[in-house]
């Protein structure tokens, strides 16, 4: 179905296209696949993990995961305000928690490596004007971060400040904090309150969010990119379903700014761009989308080329021939065929070696060399090894990253610091959450797989693409960090949503019963304190009833066009029995008082054999009995349960996905069905 030149969800397509389904099946393949060679193929070494044990992290941090999801799952409502109160109070505790334990773990920011580097340059142009030497004509991938560094530190030092390191610090910790805030935000936006606050604990609970806290680098001040770029096709979704063309090219152009300028500190944030692309071109349908996606192009290369060109050629670097002295891009791709595909010195040795105009010639022969004595099967051994060493550090190396240049020793280095006397317990620890992570994501692409729900396979395709660009290129653990949001947005998809289990099953069956007790009943209005409106409309069935829910619930119900009425809806999903109004007076029960009788006057406990047909028989008649053989049904419960019933049509906005509507205090808005 396609309504191009209409309002509503039919600009958007609903059903599953074809590349959708095998991309999640290709996504589920790859990350199991992943978790496998992580556990059996780990190339962790300074850990030392042995594969029974790490086969024993995983399956505890798959299990934990799923205890916690079901204890959210079942936890009671928060209200708007309480849950303000604990999202504050639990970012408060964060951010003390990575102050103490950051500038505990903190390094020093000397010569040694990148980061140093990077730090030294910026301090220095801020406080003397001083230009940086040839780094940055080596290694112009820093390049963008050393002009953001620059700026702030010369801004605070108009203000007199001179502790840089310490400034540097807080724009971590804030850039960090800043990112899963955003993170909350989005979880929030798809799945309601609960969940995010699942997925809010879950995401303390990953390590490298702490541990690379006294570490300002591209890796963690990058993170605000990824998932701010995810939150604004979100919203531009949104606007677009909802025919508004207009505020959709906006916010698709603030999106490209946002990616733009991500880019520019570290190109892998360009995948996610791509990736909203893709999902523009693939489920957004109308005339005007050609219009948001080269309003957003153009943005792009303003932003992204434009800036990277201002950077390099800004008053802050020496006037470099990149051309001429420069190393080639494939220099990364060279390197990162050899060994497990990670920085070697080796190889940056050979290509200094040789002038600057004939690097580009001897990085091609010796990539060529390099696969054709690995040969087809040697390559393919080669991807694997770099997977389980991209994969199989729950740390995301920052265990070794905090062993260089320790400005102190403390308490927390025994368990933090390569080499500590618990580090390997920790290792483990950190490798439990990752797999849970890894697993779920997995799952989640299954689920969409099975029904046929688009809102998060974007995020799958960038995910799937930065693997790619991770096999082709220099690889570490830590290039996966800014990313992390973005894993962790695709792996609590696999949770289970409020509501199920025991209770729900019964709340359904309450609501059937009252229902066909009560067809015609007036919708009763929410109340804010209750959240049992936030139950699917198939919470607790098996998948043969939900499979009969949907094949009976009218088609515009399932395909985003105006739902039914909620009386309607009901009269649509049950069985048809004849109106009260339509049969025949039903005969009085026994122990029944007739008209003007006195009780001694009831009629015999006999009862009156019922001379109807089967097929005029009425649910009114026959649905007292269900209802006495559950004493603990009480009328609350019934009530309640029927305004479960009465939220089904806003529950069938999709095709084959069924989200939870909540009330105002746990709101939901998920992607092909937001609301703004």
């Amino acid at each position: 179905m396609d309504t191009s030149s209409g309002q509503g969800p039919g600009r958007l397509r609903l059903r599953t296209p074809w590349p959708y389904r095998v991309m999640n099946i290709v996504f589920a393949l790859l990350f199991f696949g992943v978790v496998l060679l992580a556990v059996f193929a780990n190339q962790n070494t300074a850990a030392g993990f042995t594969w029974y044990w790490l086969l024993a992290a995983a399956a505890g941090g798959v299990g934990v995961a799923f205890l916690l999801s079901r204890l959210f799952a079942i936890m009671p409502p928060p209200s708007k305000r309480v849950e303000i109160l604990v999202v504050v109070l639990l970012f408060a505790a964060y951010a003390t928690v990575q102050a103490l334990a950051g500038w505990s773990l903190r390094v020093q920011p000397d010569s040694g490596w990148d980061f140093g580097l990077v730090h030294q340059y910026a301090a220095a142009y801020a406080q003397n004007g001083t230009l940086p030497d040839e780094y940055f004509l080596l290694f112009p991938n820093n390049a963008g971060i050393y002009f953001l560094l620059a700026n702030y530190y010369a801004i605070l030092t108009l203000f007199g400040v001179t502790n840089l390191e310490i400034a540097a610090f807080v724009l971590n910790i804030v850039a960090i904090d800043g990112a899963l805030v955003l993170l909350y935000f989005c979880g929030r936006r798809l799945f309601g309150a609960r969940q995010a606050l699942f997925l809010l604990v879950c995401a303390f609970l990953t390590l490298p969010f702490l541990m690379y806290t006294p570490i300002w680098y591209t890796d963690t001040l990058t993170l605000v990119f990824p998932i701010a770029t995810a939150l604004l096709w979100l919203q531009t979704r949104t606007l677009w379903r909802d025919g508004k063309t207009g505020r959709a090219i906006g916010r698709f152009c603030v999106l490209s700014l946002v990616a733009g300028a991500g880019s520019i500190l570290k190109i892998t944030v360009a995948i996610l761009w791509v990736a909203a692309v893709i999902d523009l071109l693939v489920l957004l349908r109308g005339k005007g989308r050609w219009k948001v996606l080269l309003a957003g192009l153009a943005v792009m290369l303003v932003v992204a080329v434009g800036g990277t060109f201002a950077v390099r050629y800004s008053s802050l670097l020496p006037r470099y021939d990149y051309q001429k002295e420069g190393i080639p891009f494939t220099h990364w791709i060279m390197m990162g065929l050899s060994g497990n595909g990670d920085y070697n010195d080796d190889d940056y040795q050979a290509v200094l070696a040789v002038d600057g105009e004939n690097r580009a010639a001897y990085i091609s022969n010796e990539i060529g060399e390099r696969l054709q004595d690995m040969g087809f099967f040697g390559t393919l051994e080669h991807l694997g090894r770099k997977a389980a060493y991209t994969f199989g550090d729950g740390t995301y190396t920052a265990a070794e990253k905090l062993d260089r240049s320790a400005a102190q020793i403390g308490p927390l280095h025994a368990w933090f610091v390569k080499g500590g006397q618990y580090n390997t317990l920790l290792h483990y620890l950190a490798f439990a959450v990752e797999m849970a992570m890894l697993v779920w994501m997995a799952v989640a692409a299954i689920k969409a797989l099975i029904r046929g729900n688009n809102a998060l396979t974007f995020l799958r395709i960038a995910l799937f693409g930065l693997v790619l660009f991770l096999m082709l290129w220099e690889t570490r653990a830590r290039y996966l960090v800014n990313y992390l949001p973005i894993f962790l947005l695709c792996a609590v998809e696999a949770a289970p949503p409020p509501g199920r289990g025991k209770a729900a099953r019964r709340q359904a069956r309450l609501a059937h019963i009252k229902a066909m007790q009560r067809p015609q009943a007036a919708a009763v209005p929410p109340r804010p304190e209750d959240d049992l409106d936030a139950l699917p409309l198939d919470a607790g069935m098996t998948g043969t009833q939900r499979f009969r829910l949907q094949r009976q619930a009218p088609p515009q119900a399932l395909f985003g066009e105006e739902p039914p009425a909620a009386d309607t809806l009901l009269q649509q999903t049950q069985p048809i029995w004849p109106q009260p109004d339509e049969m025949a007076e039903e005969p009085p029960r026994a122990g029944a008082w007739p008209e003007g009788a006195a009780p001694e006057d009831a009629l015999p406990e006999t009862p009156a054999a019922d001379t109807r047909p089967k097929a005029e028989l009425t649910p009114e008649s026959e649905a007292p009995q269900v209802a006495d053989a559950m004493p603990d049904a009480d009328d609350t419960a019934l009530e309640v349960a029927q305004e479960v019933l009465q939220a089904a049509p806003a529950n069938l906005e999709q095709d084959g996905y069924l989200p939870p509507r909540l009330n105002e205090s746990d709101t939901v808005d998920n992607p092909l069905a937001e609301r703004e």
